[in-house]
């Protein structure tokens, strides 16, 4: 307006691009205040300047008076100026509103594409991937497996056990045989080792063999069931290993 003695400062908003107001040979140059451009707000008139939108926010329209989180799935460095919030790349996801960057995807988890990801896909039971903020799975090596139990992280298979690659699970050593020592075996013929004579063992995956009971004898290996260790004739004595009946 003419005839003022002070300047106005420009509402919330909108801004002047000098701060040299004031004097008669340039006043006509600030007559008019100028809305904040798309990526910057002026929350008071009283604000010196236009300011850019913080780390995790966004200004999407001019002459904003208010900066607004960045949505889940998205995420803006406060680095730039642009007015929009960027998606989540590929490997990363992002659960919270107004945040700076996007997290990395865990150990077994992926994402491969760039968008507005809130979480990361599981491998498929039997993969991994190899470190954190991945794009893809891989098959586990042999002698390991992975499955939701393992947060699809590949494990080794334990004693009695043994995988090929790519396993959702370990198969156990079979009836007849125990358990080798040591884990992450890739073979029946590395993990198991057969049940010798004057023992048995009737159930999978076990470390041990079981002994023949007293009164019988087994002159067998790989036997899978103590009903089938041999009773001793009338007139002898069971050995001491239970591989033999002997004469009295």
């Amino acid at each position: 307006e003419e005839g003022q003695t002070i300047c106005k400062y420009c509402e919330a908003g909108k801004f002047t691009d000098s701060t040299n107001i004031g004097t008669a040979e340039n006043q006509h140059q600030f007559e008019r205040c100028i809305d904040c451009e798309s990526g910057f707000f002026r929350p008071l008139s009283t604000s010196p300047k236009c300011q850019a939108a913080s780390p995790g926010y966004f200004v999407e329209s001019t002459g904003a008076t208010t900066q607004q989180p960045c949505p889940i799935g998205s995420k803006s460095s406060g680095e730039e100026t642009d007015p929009y919030c960027d998606r989540c790349p590929a490997g990363r996801f992002q659960n919270e509103t107004g945040q700076a960057s996007c997290k990395k995807c865990a150990q077994g988890y992926y994402t491969n594409s760039l968008s507005y990801h809130t979480t990361c896909t599981a491998c498929n039971p039997g993969e991994t991937t190899s470190g954190s903020g991945q794009t893809e799975c891989k098959s586990c090596e042999a002698g390991t497996y992975s499955s939701s139990t393992t947060g699809f992280l590949c494990q080794a298979c334990a004693s009695g056990f043994y995988s090929g690659s790519g396993a959702s699970f370990c198969t156990p050593c079979s009836k007849g045989y125990k358990g080798n020592t040591g884990t992450g075996y890739t073979s029946s013929s590395d993990a198991c080792v057969a049940c010798g004579k004057g023992t048995y063992q009737d159930e999978e995956g076990k470390l041990t063999c079981k002994v023949c009971n007293k009164g019988r004898y087994s002159d067998v290996s790989t036997l899978t069931d103590g009903d089938k260790c041999k009773e001793c004739p009338a007139g002898t004595f069971l050995a001491d290993d239970a591989t033999r009946a002997d004469l009295h």
